[in-house]
């Protein structure tokens, strides 16, 4: 478990020490590939291997995503924008929030 002398810092009662070979890593570490599947509306099933089924990528994230959820979020986003004196925002405006989180999430920069 390492001695007391290790510890740099505790936090909510949580010992934190310096692992040098854990700071030689990669940012984000490396997480093994998992097999997936998304099931269609209309029944098809879509895989790593199954082609885009001549989709865009818009239409393939749909797929997965309610659409009445993306209304639902749109409308209740709104109502706190209108309550704090904000400007609303538009399902379009929702769904590009969206590929910037995506976004960010996809890329490393720990070179910089």
């Amino acid at each position: 478990d390492g001695e007391e002398s290790d510890v740099v810092a505790t936090v909510n009662g949580t010992k934190w020490r310096l692992d040098d070979r854990a700071t030689m890593r990669p940012i984000n570490c490396i997480v093994p590939e998992r097999d997936f599947a998304i099931k269609t509306p209309v029944g098809d099933t879509l895989t790593r291997n199954s082609g885009d089924f001549g989709l865009s990528c818009l239409n393939l994230f749909l797929l997965m995503f309610p659409p009445n959820q993306l209304t639902k979020m749109t409308i209740l986003t709104n109502e706190k924008l209108e309550a704090a004196g904000k400007t609303t925002r538009t399902k379009g405006e929702i769904l590009k929030f969206f590929g910037i989180l995506i976004l960010i999430t996809k890329f490393e920069f720990g070179l910089r």
